[in-house]
């Protein structure tokens, strides 16, 4: 067996508190042995760890944005067929709808990194539960957390059933049939909430309504009813969705629960995920910026015009 390390020494190496290393083992971050009152860690677990903290270089996301590329000019082709309220005023809705969330953006970076960690060729629904789980502020992330669907159990089920590539991945992978379903699915979930982006949320709606791929499997291997899954992302939901059940919603279910007309739908900022007023320009959260002012600004008239 290889030689574990305290946490004091992992801290010295880490340059941080041990008390920050206790913390990363309680949450279930980092991998440890528990000796008596203390822990040690093994080299693998702590190299493990590490590589999920790794930021990627901008010299190596042009792999990583191909894959959020491919995705974008797929849901473009699907919103060509758009039907329904996205049929109408189609030029506004198809912009606002072909940008993801940065956190769903980050989820699909995550997703594919895990695949190429997996050496497997093609990104499944497996992959991206794991970017979801990993994107952990997301409102998916917080809504698996809370279901307790933790990202080293489904990172070892996925190796369990599929087991690791026999080739190292140099090309981009491409999603998978019931990835492409799931992300449809999503789309659809977002289109039925009348919402204008794709968030997390929408992505781990459109796994548990796929139903059969790998990341529904590993849901239900650990306890978990697809049901549940959609119930909790829905209780996060709430405040911005009052009339919300585990039915498919409809489009006035958008609405906040301080009585607002029918009309007033909401824009989710791109940054922090929150619902905001259709005609707020600023997120009232985090301040960012909901739309980009280029035709905005074009159209409003000048100040004392």
């Amino acid at each position: 067996m290889e030689p574990l390390m305290t946490s004091e020494e992992v801290a010295e190496y880490l340059h941080v508190d041990p008390v920050t290393i206790r913390r990363l083992i309680n949450r279930k971050e980092l991998s440890a042995y528990r000796i008596g009152a203390d822990y040690r860690i093994a080299a693998a677990d702590l190299e493990s760890y590490l590589q999920r903290q790794r930021v990627t270089a901008l010299a190596e996301k042009s792999d990583f944005n191909a894959v959020i590329n491919q995705f974008s000019i797929w849901m473009r082709k699907k919103f060509q067929n758009a039907s329904g309220p996205y049929q109408e005023g189609s030029a506004s809705n198809r912009e606002h709808f072909d940008r993801l969330t940065n956190r769903a953006r980050h989820t699909l970076v995550l997703a594919q990194e895990e695949a190429q960690k997996l050496r497997h060729n093609y990104i499944g629904t497996e992959h991206v539960l794991l970017g979801l789980l990993r994107e952990e502020e997301g409102i998916a992330g917080l809504a698996l957390k809370n279901l307790n669907i933790l990202t080293e159990q489904v990172r070892k089920d996925i190796e369990l059933i599929s087991g690791p590539g026999h080739d190292v991945v140099s090309e981009m992978q491409h999603l998978t049939s019931r990835a492409k379903y799931a992300m449809e699915l999503a789309v659809d979930e977002a289109r039925q909430m009348n919402h204008h982006f794709l968030g997390t949320e929408h992505l781990l709606l459109g796994l548990v309504r796929e139903g059969e791929g790998l990341a529904a499997v590993i849901i239900q291997k650990q306890g978990i009813k697809l049901e549940q899954v959609r119930a909790e992302v829905l209780k996060l939901l709430k405040p911005y969705l009052p009339d919300t059940s585990t039915t498919p919603l409809t489009n006035d279910a958008t609405q906040l629960a301080t009585g607002q007309k029918q009309s007033q739908t909401t824009t989710i900022c791109s940054n922090c995920e929150s619902a905001n007023l259709s005609h707020f320009r600023y997120c009232s959260h985090c301040g960012q910026k909901l739309f980009e002012t280029n035709d905005q600004d074009k159209a409003e008239p000048e100040q004392g015009a």
